[in-house]
């Protein structure tokens, strides 16, 4: 099975927008995530309100302006649920944080779920890889039928960066017949198509 899950988390995913440019709509069921409250923001944990995917204000918690953004959405089901993706982004002095959020929609509301990836850069991004340290990816595993919609995610893992065989870390995420979202499997690998950071 895990060879099969495997295949999927390399399937290309349509992301909606990044942190370089103004945020198009992520409009998924009903709900703008680019103009979106953030109770529990990127960024020190303070509330953020995005206008086209920004939020630039001044933090109490860092005594300093700080930019939060909606670095990408990625929508799709988990088990029959409608569901997204949201990879919110915190911009620092040197380097930023990401951290990708999964929430179930209903009647055009958004409910947050868990965090299904986190990431921490402490400079500029290498040409190794740019901007994408965290994919997710909705998909049917119609080998299991009683898994009807899954979700993967993979991350980029700066601790392990320096191994080439083992420097993403990719998981798989499941609804219950009772609706419970859990993970179900979890594994470290190397991701095709990108480039193994040189650590010489």
């Amino acid at each position: 099975m895990r060879l099969i899950l495997a295949l999927f988390v390399f399937v290309a995913t349509a992301t909606m927008g990044a942190a370089a440019d103004p945020m198009p709509a992520a409009i998924i069921n009903g709900v703008n995530f680019s103009e979106l409250t953030y109770a529990n923001g990127p960024c020190e944990g303070e509330a953020s309100h995005m206008h086209r995917g920004y939020n630039n204000f001044y933090s109490k918690a860092a005594d300093r302006d700080l930019t939060a953004s909606v670095e990408n959405v990625f929508a799709g089901r988990i088990g029959t649920t409608r569901a997204a993706v949201v990879v919110l982004r915190c911009e620092y002095i040197h380097g930023y944080n990401a951290e990708a959020r999964l929430y179930t929609i209903a009647a055009k509301t958004p409910k947050f779920v868990t965090t299904v990836g986190t990431f921490f850069l402490t400079g500029p991004d290498t040409p190794s890889v740019q901007g994408d340290w965290i994919h997710a990816t909705f998909a049917r595993d119609a080998t299991v039928t009683t898994l009807p919609g899954l979700l993967f995610v993979d991350t980029w893992d700066d601790k392990n960066h320096c191994d080439p065989r083992h420097d993403w870390t990719a998981s798989t995420y499941a609804m219950s017949a009772a609706g419970k979202i859990s993970r179900i499997d979890q594994w470290r690998h190397h991701r095709k198509g990108v480039a193994a950071v040189s650590c010489s």
